[in-house]
Formats: structure tokens, C-alpha cells, sequence
């Protein structure tokens, strides 16, 4: 079980993907970026981008603490971990017009430092693309500062399209 959690949500558009994966890169060497968490091979899949994923769930993984990831078969495919050792990222993803948000997020044992210091790198990178404030539609007119923006998503927004939280009715814009 978690004793730790990490939390970030976002609104990313694919440019917004790009332009993290390339910080993560640059500042995180050893990272890996991983294209969901299930694979046809023992090898995970492992892409130079976010953007490059074809899986709505990607992973992140820090292959100087943790040079090889602890597998299991099922069938004949291979699963790794979704978190404790790597951070996931649910992505935002366009449905009818409308940007829906994504997650990292990563749950690790109170003694884990190095995953600690690791999400929390990861989350420091990322908020410095946060590119906005977003105010929900229709509802209080206080800024919500509880997601990270990308440049992608508040162009996305300043063009008229709408941002949503993927599972709460509640719209927000950039102002």
C-alpha cells in the first residue's frame, strides 16, 4: 500500500506532450518515457515522447534507481508496474470539441525518498509549462490553480474550445 501520493492534473495538449517530454529528457536523463504498461514482449515500449504513446496511459520511469522493472505474464502478454516505481500519466485527450483533463500521479511507500525526490522533479518541470489560470464556467469566478496548463491548452481554450474535467460535469476556460 501508498503511504505517498502524488497528484497533478492537467489540461496537455499533444504540443504541450512534446515540450514536456523534452524538458523531462534534458533535466532527467535516465528517464524513460513508457507507452502503457502492457506489452507483446518483455521489453517495454519505450518512446521519446509523450506524444509519440499510442496508449491513453503512459509511464514514466527512472532507470538509474531502477534498471529493470519487476514483470508478470498474463497470457502471452507482460505487466509492469502502474505505480510505486514509476509515475503514470493519464492523458488529456479531445472528445466532441471538448479538452478533457489528464493526471500524473504515482503512490509509493514513506521510506521511498529517491521516488519522492523523483515525482517531485518530474511535477517541478511540469508546472513550469503551466501557461494559465483557469476559471470554471458558470460557476465561482475564483482562479483554480489545482491544474497545470500548457501554452497548447490555453491556445486550445483562447480559440473557444472548452477544457472539462474528465469525470466532473465542470468546464473551466483560461482567462
Amino acid at each position: 500500500m501508498a503511504d505517498k501520493k502524488i497528484i497533478k492534473p492537467f489540461f496537455l495538449t499533444i504540443e504541450d506532450e512534446e515540450n514536456l517530454s523534452k524538458l523531462l529528457v534534458a533535466e532527467i536523463p535516465c528517464i524513460r518515457i513508457l507507452d502503457d504498461n502492457r506489452w507483446d514482449s518483455p521489453e517495454p515500449v519505450i518512446k521519446k515522447s509523450i506524444a509519440e504513446c499510442n496508449s491513453a496511459f503512459v509511464y514514466l520511469w527512472n532507470t538509474q534507481r531502477t534498471p529493470t522493472l519487476p514483470l508478470i505474464a498474463v497470457g502471452s502478454a507482460f505487466q509492469g508496474p502502474t505505480s510505486g516505481i514509476v509515475i503514470q500519466i493519464m492523458r488529456s485527450r479531445v472528445v466532441e470539441g471538448v479538452l478533457l483533463s489528464g493526471q500524473m500521479s504515482v503512490g509509493f511507500s514513506q521510506n521511498n525518498s529517491w521516488m519522492e525526490d523523483f515525482s517531485k522533479s518530474v511535477v517541478r518541470i511540469a508546472t513550469t509549462l503551466s501557461a494559465s489560470t483557469l476559471h470554471a464556467i458558470g460557476g465561482d469566478l475564483a482562479p483554480v490553480r489545482t491544474y497545470l496548463v500548457g501554452e497548447g491548452a490555453r491556445s486550445f481554450s483562447s480559440a473557444g474550445g472548452l477544457l472539462k474535467h474528465v469525470t466532473a460535469e465542470t468546464f473551466y476556460r483560461v482567462k
